[in-house]
């Protein structure tokens, strides 16, 4: 039986499933998402936000935004 469990492919996690199972123990999933989020964007230029989790450029400008990060002096850093 052991070897059968190795055998299996891992499974990705569907989100609703990970949504229930956080419900189940009491965490709301919408404030830990923005937080998640709003990390993201204090720590990530907008351009590389939207690539990474696949979301409109305009979307991860709205989110850096709510954290306050200015990157604009970003693209004169990196020359």
């Amino acid at each position: 039986m052991a070897l059968s469990r190795l055998a299996r492919r891992p499974q990705p996690v569907i989100a609703h499933h990970l949504t229930s199972k956080l419900r189940r123990h009491g965490l709301p999933v919408f404030p830990l998402r923005n937080s998640a989020l709003i990390t993201l964007a204090a720590d990530l230029p907008p351009s590389v936000l939207s690539s990474l989790l696949g979301i409109s450029l305009t979307a991860a400008l709205r989110w850096t935004r709510c954290t306050g990060r200015d990157w604009n002096t970003y693209p004169a850093s990196r020359v």
